[in-house]
């Protein structure tokens, strides 16, 4: 999840939810998290944590 979310950032994207959507139709992101689709919830815990 950490590698997803500095690769996120490196892109501007701060976003839970655009995060989720990458997740799910990008490429690149769907690699990084070995094809599961975390949810914005879980996204957003993991940082606050």
């Amino acid at each position: 999840m950490l590698k997803l979310i500095i690769y996120s950032y490196s892109y501007g994207n701060r976003s839970s939810r655009r995060l989720e959507r990458a997740c799910h139709h990008n490429l690149s992101f769907i690699w990084l998290v070995s094809g599961l689709k975390p949810d914005y919830r879980t996204i957003a815990q993991f940082r606050s944590e």
